[in-house]
């Protein structure tokens, strides 16, 4: 069309030229077509004719005003007409196949997505069956896994509690021939008649039934912890008291082997808090005896401090108080220190002059971690060791006061009590022990009937009519804490005193009796001392000494007379005025008690001091002492 057209748009065109431009249009349109054939696009031959058609068309309707073509050949213009015709028909045919080729390669196309598609959902439901056959395979083994963890743990769970039930049943088969051995060794001392060297030899049963008896006690409680049944069972207590006691205790230890002990004491601390007793007692006292036992000359130093005290905390907000035990004793080495906290070891340099099962520590590490702290251990060898720990006390809302004028009992010498006569039932199934609380009892004026276990004391509790009942917890038929809360239930026995007693779990045992109804609870094996503290506590009796007075009038008559009394050596005498003079009432008890124990003599000086102590009346200390002290 460009062809046909051009000569009428631009008529100053020459002819000639638009000869050439006629040519060379045609000859590129027609090896375009060529090319686009030989390179693979299905061109059908009629589509060829129709250009080659249209081809001569527009060559002679250009060559023919040129003089190309001769006259005679007669060839007028209206016969290129039936060149475009079959040409614009072959044209038709080739755009219909064009068409028809278009609609095949979308039919084609199509056929190929949804074939495709078909096969991409063929293998999405296959990778869909392969990851649910992998999921359920995966949930099995994971069920299956979790079906060996939990009975794994039911395994281990059962044999925890076979250890648990192992720890407990040698904890009483250990400690009830011990009941046995330090009760009657207690019966034996109280004897008045016994020599001298029966003397010895009895009170050296009761020392090494003692030290027995905390051996078996380290064992258990490592037991326990590696058994996760060891607990904590915090309570208000004096904190001040039990500091001091601690301090007056191993002051003496010291002073026995010829150390310094040094005791700094923040005047920050709380007087009283919320916390273990026994077990933060426990940790302190085997620290400081480490201390003393490892330091042959020089001092020791225990420091209690409150760190970082800051008053806008609530009144009653946890402290943190700092616990640190300094000596110049023989140290340790790098290596030394890494097997410190170990259960069952002992330092190899040390182990010759070390007593007991190398557990002290690690139990210490142990019960420190519980309460929230970790023991850190500095050490040089020849030089000296610090060990501490930082524990978040809680200080405590209940105002404790030590009783006013509390005398310490002589159970040596104590025969009965005054007032009716009152009766004790024992409830025990092992028969050493029963007999020892019986013989104890009966010497001390109680009319004493016994029973095997609970049953049997449930049927003769209604014949005998007991003021007191002490029971054991552990027994066969009924145990102890059912009697208790059976003995509870009866409104005829409510008011009747009940003290629990066991050997086993002696925390959480106090708890669980308390919670049934006791009174109180006292541990096996019985010290003397303690039952005669709970029963004059509870009972409210007075009681009576070998001698037919009141013992209190003995000691007045004792403390009036002063230069009848025997007083102990100055070096003893000096301890009770340097106690007296900061005020330290508690650690002037314990000199007390010391001295009663130390020699018969001195028990009337000791029951004056302990007495003017009970009254806080320092003053008359100091003046008391020093006047036997300017003597000496």
């Amino acid at each position: 069309f460009i062809t046909v057209l051009s000569p009428l748009i631009f008529p100053s065109v020459t002819p000639s030229i638009w000869l050439i431009f006629t040519l060379l249009t045609y000859s590129i349109i027609f090896s375009v077509t060529l090319l686009v054939w030989k390179q693979g696009y299905p061109l059908k031959p009629h589509f060829f004719l129709a250009k080659l058609l249209l081809i001569i068309a527009a060559l002679i309707s250009n060559l023919v005003p040129l003089g190309l073509f001769l006259q005679p050949l007669d060839f007028p213009s209206k016969y290129l007409t039936w060149l475009f015709l079959p040409s614009a028909f072959l044209f038709s045919l080739a755009l219909a196949d064009r068409l028809n080729v278009i609609i095949k390669e979308k039919a084609e196309a199509q056929s190929k997505f949804f074939r495709e598609q078909a096969e991409a959902i063929s293998l999405n439901r296959e990778l869909n069956l392969a990851l649910q056959k992998a999921y359920d395979e995966l949930e099995k083994k994971v069920e299956k896994r979790s079906g060996e963890l939990n009975k794994a743990k039911l395994e281990a769970e059962v044999a925890n509690q076979s250890k648990s039930r192992f720890i407990a049943n040698i904890s009483h088969e250990l400690r009830t021939p011990l009941n046995g051995i330090l009760g009657h060794a207690q019966l034996l001392q109280r004897y008045p008649n016994i020599e001298p060297k029966q003397k010895e030899a009895i009170d050296a049963i009761y020392k090494c039934g003692f030290h027995l008896l905390a051996l078996i006690n380290d064992i258990l409680d490592i037991s326990q912890i590696q058994a996760n049944q060891m607990k904590l069972y915090p309570k208000d207590f004096n904190f001040g008291e039990c500091l001091a006691e601690i301090v007056n205790l191993f002051r003496l230890r010291a002073t026995k082997k010829n150390l310094v002990f040094n005791y700094e004491g923040s005047p920050e601390l709380p007087s009283a808090v919320y916390a273990d007793e026994k077990r933060l007692r426990q940790v302190l006292i085997e620290l400081l005896d480490n201390a003393i036992k490892f330091t042959q000359t020089g001092q020791v130093t225990l420091t209690v401090e409150v760190l970082e005290m800051n008053k806008e905390k609530p009144p009653l907000a946890p402290e943190t108080i700092h616990f640190e035990i300094e000596d110049t004793g023989i140290g340790m080495t790098p290596e030394q220190l890494t097997k410190l906290f170990l259960p069952f070891e002992q330092l190899d340099n040390l182990a010759q002059k070390a007593e007991g099962t190398g557990l002290g520590l690690a139990i210490s590490q142990r019960l420190v971690r519980m309460m929230g702290g970790e023991i850190y251990v500095n050490s040089t060898p020849d030089r000296g060791t610090i060990i501490g720990f930082e524990l978040e006390i809680k200080p405590s809302s209940v105002i404790l006061v030590k009783p006013k004028g509390k005398k310490i009992l002589d159970a040596a010498n104590i025969v009965g009590f005054k007032g009716e006569k009152r009766k004790v039932m024992v409830v025990d199934d092992n028969l050493e022990h029963l007999a020892f609380l019986t013989n104890l009892l009966t010497s001390w004026g109680f009319t004493v009937s016994e029973a095997k276990d609970g049953k049997e004391a449930l049927e003769k509790i209604q014949e005998h009519q007991p003021d007191l009942i002490i029971t054991d917890i552990f027994m066969s038929v009924m145990d102890g804490l059912e009697l208790i809360k059976n003995i509870r239930e009866n409104k005829d026995f409510k008011k009747v005193f009940i003290f629990a007693s066991s050997a086993i779990g002696i925390n959480s045992q106090e708890n669980s009796s308390l919670e049934a109804g006791a009174n109180d609870f006292i541990a096996k094996p019985i010290k003397v001392e303690e039952l005669l503290e709970k029963l004059q506590a509870n009972l409210r009796l007075e009681w009576v000494y070998k001698s037919t007075e009141n013992p209190e009038e003995i000691i007045e008559e004792q403390a009036t007379n002063s230069s009848e009394m025997v007083v102990p050596p100055a070096a003893e005498l000096q301890e009770i005025v340097s106690a007296a003079r900061i005020g330290d009432i508690d650690r002037i008890e314990t000199e007390a008690t010391r001295l009663r124990q130390l020699d018969i003599a001195y028990i009337p000086f000791a029951d004056k001091i302990a007495e003017l102590a009970g009254e806080f009346n320092d003053t008359e200390i100091v003046r008391l002492v020093e006047s036997y002290l300017a003597n000496c």
